[in-house]
């Protein structure tokens, strides 16, 4: 995995679909948008390959830096961190609106709705009745 061209460190597959990284400092601190390269460890296969498909911001802005868990079921009690999370108005898991149940400091947790069906759905997080991010394929349900 690298990110503007600079390899991420210790990378973890967590599924098929999920791996985790320790993603490198941007160059000067610099924030904007790199490219976004996954290959196989031995380099001969390209699994993602995005340009501009990885945001550096700054702490001024709106950003995720967690969630917790990615696998698990309707009930389950969903934990997002990172900046700006009082400012989330609406947290979806699939099609399911999440019920807020709390927003501590720099945290926003939610009961994660049921689904019908196993497998992969998005988390859509708005943010002042205003600004959505998508977030592909991150939530699995079992």
């Amino acid at each position: 995995v690298t990110i503007g061209g600079v390899p991420c460190t210790d990378v973890v597959v967590l599924s098929p679909n999920f791996l985790m990284c320790k993603v490198p400092p941007s160059a000067g601190d610099a924030t904007g948008a790199k490219d976004l390269l996954v290959k196989s460890s031995d380099g001969t296969k390209t699994y993602t390959d995005v340009p501009q498909g990885y945001t550096y911001v700054d702490n001024s802005s709106f950003y995720i830096s967690s969630i917790d868990p990615i696998i698990g079921v309707g009930g389950d009690e969903l934990t997002l961190t990172g900046n700006k999370m009082d400012e989330i108005s609406e947290i979806k898991v699939g099609d399911g609106v999440c019920a807020i149940t709390s927003q501590p400091p720099g945290m926003c947790k939610c009961t994660i709705p049921t689904n019908p069906k196993k497998g992969d759905v998005d988390i859509t997080i708005t943010i002042n009745n205003t600004d959505t991010y998508r977030f592909a394929r991150m939530f699995e349900y079992q």
